[in-house]
Parts: C-alpha cells; structure tokens; sequence
C-alpha cells in the first residue's frame, strides 16, 4: 500500500509517520500541495491524506485538482 500525506506542519508529518510505521506502512510525505499534486501525478497511491488548510495551494484546491484528473467516482465528501 502506497500512502501520500499531504501537511504543511513537519510535527505532524512526523506523527502521522510513526503511526503509520508501526503499522508496516510506508509514508510518502508532501509539505504543501504543489508537491503533493505532482507527487500523485508521478506516484500510484493507495490513499492521499491531504490537510486542508496550508499556504499556497491548500487542500481543498490540491483535491479539486486531482478529482478533476481521475475517471473514476471519489470517495469521500463533496468538495465542490
């Protein structure tokens, strides 16, 4: 399983990594979404989690973007 963490907040980064890996899951970490979106265009992943709230691209455009991108049906809230 492949998982991309979108997050601004390096402790956070951090949390969400240690957490993850105890589990056996590997993190791929973006710290803002610019990075994040070409990170999901470049990569296969499993799931995206994505904070809401950062400078530059926040969240919610990253999501927009990368919904606006797929074929498929998101899971998941309405953003729109």
């Amino acid at each position: 399983m492949r998982v991309l963490f979108v997050e601004d907040d390096p402790m956070n980064r951090r949390v969400v990594r240690d957490m993850l890996s105890v589990a056996g899951i590997a993190l791929e970490e973006a710290h803002d979404g610019e990075l994040g979106l070409e990170m999901v265009d470049k990569g296969d992943y499993s799931v995206v989690l994505m904070d809401l709230r950062m400078p530059g691209m926040d969240g919610v455009e990253a999501i927009k973007r990368i919904r606006a991108r797929t074929t498929t049906r998101p899971i998941g809230p309405s953003l729109s």
